[in-house]
């Protein structure tokens, strides 16, 4: 049995589908909650399928479902798209908001000067961060639709529609406090692994750095792991633990904190950061906005790093 074709089943089929909440769905699309329920019973009746059931007391997708939601998302994507065709992108009045994922430390150095250029040239423009977690996660949920941009340095896994590109590079350093008993000559190799370490991350497996380490015969003494780096520095001001970090966030935590910035002893590779998109967004006037202003406010904290680094 198929729907007749009703634009505002469409969407609240999709936002059904996607929240898996009558309650939740209704509040997304501003309608009551009763008139949610009446296009539920609609939709399940000219479709011929329940489309939701209970299960341990959630919501759950059907077989059929699962299977028309991705195809309905990008149907209605299109077609929203198609409406936007020939219209002009007016800044000053435009009314939208982006989510945009990026490590913890793009709420501290891409938050502000986005807002600030967001006050200034589009005040209607709201800004959703979130943080990348489980990074295959955050690509899968680009290609849902549930994210509008991704920032952040891992390549995105072989998904379908997704575009990457490659913004700038961060190089590696090692904070530790100012007066550290083992640095206070400068820092060397030696002179790193005679310090505890501590290291951002979700486990105790090894990374790359340790394993680069073990082929020298060389290990580190980690003495703790955390999972987000911005709090990560105040740990650092306070002990004798040293960490690495991305030189960006270690200027503006030096400024805050009494921290030291030493050179790494092991010269990493500078990280490469990258910008990821779906491909449905390519041609859409407000999305070209904000990736041009994600791409901007990225690269004014890698010119920053280059000021700072002449004068040093």
């Amino acid at each position: 049995m198929a729907l007749p074709v009703d634009p505002n089943l469409l969407v609240s089929l999709e936002a059904l589908l996607r929240l898996r909440s009558v309650t939740a769905a209704a509040e997304a699309l501003g309608v009551s909650q009763s008139a949610m329920s009446q296009r539920l019973r609609k939709l399940r009746e000219g479709l011929g399928d329940t489309l939701l059931v209970p299960a341990g007391g959630a919501l759950v997708l059907t077989q059929r479902a699962q299977s028309m939601q991705q195809p309905l998302r990008e149907a209605l994507e299109a077609l929203e798209l198609a409406t936007r065709i020939g219209q002009d992108f007016d800044l000053s009045s435009a009314e939208r908001t982006f989510v945009l994922a990026t490590l913890d430390v793009g709420d501290l150095l891409v938050l502000p000067s986005a807002m600030h250029r967001c006050e200034v040239e589009a005040p209607g423009i709201r800004l959703r961060f979130r943080d990348l977690g489980l990074k295959d996660r955050a690509f899968h949920a680009l290609v849902r639709g549930d994210l509008d941009l991704i920032v952040g340095g891992s390549p995105p896994p072989d998904l379908p529609g997704l575009r990457t590109r490659v913004i700038g590079a961060e190089p590696l350093v090692i904070i530790a406090r100012k007066g550290h008993p083992h640095l206070n000559a400068g820092i060397t190799q030696e002179r790193w692994l005679a310090c505890r370490h501590l290291v951002v991350g979700v486990g105790t497996g090894a990374n790359p750095l340790d394993e680069a380490l073990a082929e020298l015969g060389l290990a580190r003494d980690i003495a703790a792991w955390t999972g987000n780096m911005v709090p990560a520095p105040f740990t650092i001001a306070q002990t004798d633990l040293v960490m690495g970090m991305g030189k960006s966030l270690a200027l503006r935590m030096a400024k805050l904190l009494d921290l030291e910035i030493h050179p790494h002893p092991m010269s990493p590779p500078p990280i490469q950061v990258r910008m990821t998109w779906h491909e449905r967004a390519q041609q859409d006037p407000a999305h070209r906005w904000f990736r041009e202003l994600a791409l901007q406010v990225t690269l004014d904290c890698f010119e920053a790093l280059e000021a700072v680094g002449s004068q040093e």
